[in-house]
């Protein structure tokens, strides 16, 4: 039964392929719906942006996702809803004026890329977005859009958010003979965390220990060991 009570109640609706389709959740007290598309692998190619239930049409691509010819991901796009602007007005201790307003609907917002080796493994995953203070960044980019390029050139993203690799520093796998990662490394903005995995035996091979170290010095190297019971049970860490 969906209710306006708490974020876990919707509704979903499907297609004649079984894809969800629809979701119906309440926003406050506002009754809203958002659509999905799907390509006939099943995979999800499109989300809309969330609009008010029974408003009928669309309300402008939220997301978009890529796949290889395995249906793995290998990325997403979002974008920023129909109606978004940025009015640029006097500054704090001035009279209030406003002038010029700048209009980025459909503009990239983010945008998230994956790559794999040959046996299909993850070797990265990243997120870019756009800077946080509009005043930083509309203006500029609306004087650099020719052939509307804010809506598709991910070059415009300029602020990592985050990237895991599962490669060494030579960039070459640190996947097992067995198919395991034996560490990764994470990046954001300033510092980069590398962790190492060891496992010991067991049917399905456990984590023993996880070491991480860091180039940002407020993060201090460590160490976490694992234990097991007889059958392989998790007993400590």
């Amino acid at each position: 039964m969906l209710t306006a009570e708490g974020g876990d109640s919707y509704l979903l609706g499907y297609d004649a392929g079984g894809n969800a389709v629809s979701r119906t959740f309440y926003r406050g007290s506002q009754l809203k719906v958002q659509y999905s598309g799907y390509d006939l692998r099943g995979n999800r190619t499109v989300e809309y942006h969330e609009q008010l239930s029974g408003a009928g049409g669309y309300f402008g691509i939220d997301r978009t996702f890529s796949y290889d010819a395995n249906s793995r991901l290998t990325g997403t796009r979002r974008y920023f809803a129909a109606g978004s602007s940025w009015t640029r007005t006097s500054r704090p201790g001035e009279i209030y004026e406003e002038y010029e307003t700048y209009d980025f609907s459909g503009w990239l917002s983010d945008a998230e890329n994956y790559s794999y080796d040959a046996d299909g493994r993850l070797i990265y995953q990243e997120s870019w977005r756009r800077k946080d203070n509009y005043e930083g960044w509309v203006p500029l980019a609306s004087q650099y859009n020719t052939d509307n390029r804010q809506t598709y050139d991910t070059s415009v993203l300029d602020t990592l958010k985050s990237r895991v690799e599962y490669v060494d520093a030579a960039g070459n796998s640190i996947y097992d003979s067995t198919g395991k990662a034996k560490g990764f490394r994470t990046y954001a903005p300033g510092y980069m965390h590398t962790y190492t995995t060891t496992y010991e035996g067991w049917e399905s091979y456990k984590e023993k220990t996880v070491s991480g170290v860091s180039t940002n010095s407020n993060y201090k190297p460590t160490t976490n060991t694992l234990s097991y019971d007889l059958v392989g049970r998790l007993t400590s860490l």
